[in-house]
């Protein structure tokens, strides 16, 4: 055989060889970059997203604490359309609390009068002391309940902002109002 066809085969060979050896290495090379490409945009992605979900969550976050604050602002301005009525109706029942106290006083003059002359009492008026001295134990309790109840008001306002807001507004107001 001649050298130069023998070294020819050789070379075939050992290019068939190395052909067949480094095509794989090549292509698996190729592979795995095309692979970790397609994974870093995936992870990109990820982070695209998680920074997305993150800006959502803090702008739920502030809207819920916009609402609650809202809702504990519309609770307080409840409480105080409440206090108001109350206080009006408090003050309709300590006038006729004052009333009947004048009665009663009227009331036991009269059958004082009537006993110290010898005169039996009217009965009408006895019983009337005695009604009214029953309807005065009643606005007693009426009031102190009331008055309980707006200590309680007072107590649950100053467990939000919006009631502590309200109450030094109320403390500003009043103040004002005496220095004026």
């Amino acid at each position: 055989m001649d050298p130069a066809v023998v070294v020819t085969l050789v070379v075939s060979v050992a290019g068939v060889i190395f052909a067949s050896i480094t095509a794989p290495l090549i292509l698996a090379h190729r592979t795995e970059r095309m692979h970790r490409e397609d994974q870093l945009a995936d992870y990109k992605r990820q982070d695209e997203v998680a920074r997305e979900a993150k800006a959502a969550a803090i702008a739920a976050q502030q809207a819920a604490d916009k609402a609650q604050r809202q809702l504990e602002s519309i609770g307080v301005q409840t409480q105080r359309i409440h206090t108001l009525v109350n206080s009006d109706m408090t003050a309709a029942r300590q006038e006729e609390l004052d009333q009947a106290e004048a009665l009663i006083v009227a009331l036991q003059r009269v059958i004082r009068l009537a006993r110290e002359k010898g005169v039996q009492p009217e009965p009408s008026d006895v019983d009337q002391l005695q009604r009214t001295r029953a309807r005065r134990d009643q606005l007693e309790q009426i009031l102190a309940d009331r008055l309980e109840q707006f200590k309680q008001t007072e107590r649950d306002a100053r467990k939000s902002a919006a009631g502590r807001e309200m109450l030094d507004n109320d403390v500003e107001k009043r103040d004002d109002g005496t220095n004026a």
